[in-house]
């Protein structure tokens, strides 16, 4: 479960240097999900669902990569509208990873009869989905963009910090 999270940490923690159209990651993506993947293989014994989203976690480990590289020579921003058509796939998929990692959670806490916070990760994770769509459809409106996206990230941090007791009550197991 470890190894989620610091997947997760990664991979929601998008923090960039631009430079004219050059971007450069401080915490890539594909350094997330070759963590997830990692992880997704731990768990895998405790519930199918682990398995079943890993060839997911495997492409988009090598979508963000190739991203990465794109960013890094400045190609990125030349795709325009493509861009953001492949950043919403992309969003979309990480959400169904997120998605099916939660339900594997639930899974977990049926089979032991235990607590694990499956049900607050899905209540947090619901508001987050929703307000990254909802960012990512005001990119085209500055102004209501950046507000989305300020409290995307307070959501995230909230997902992170519950995820994160999850873990801590996994491994207390």
């Amino acid at each position: 479960m470890g190894k989620l999270f610091l997947g997760y940490l990664f991979i929601f923690l998008n923090l960039n240097i631009t430079i004219d159209n050059h971007v450069i990651a401080l915490l890539p993506g594909f350094v997330g999900y070759y963590f997830m993947v990692k992880g997704l293989n731990e768990m895998s014994s405790q519930s199918e669902k682990f398995e079943t989203v890993r060839p997911f976690a495997v492409g988009m480990g090598v979508y963000t990569g190739i991203f990465f590289v794109t960013d890094l020579l400045g190609v990125t921003s030349a795709l325009g509208l493509m861009a953001w058509i492949l950043s919403l796939i992309a969003m979309a998929i990480s959400l169904y990873i997120s998605y099916v990692i939660i339900q594997g959670i639930e899974e977990i806490e049926e089979k032991r009869n235990v607590n694990l916070e499956g049900k607050s990760l899905k209540q947090i994770w619901v508001f987050m989905a929703v307000m990254q769509v909802v960012t990512q459809v005001m990119v085209w409106v500055p102004s209501l963009a950046f507000f989305c996206a300020m409290l995307t990230i307070i959501l995230t941090i909230v997902y992170l910090v519950c995820f994160h007791k999850t873990k801590t009550l996994y491994e207390a197991l």
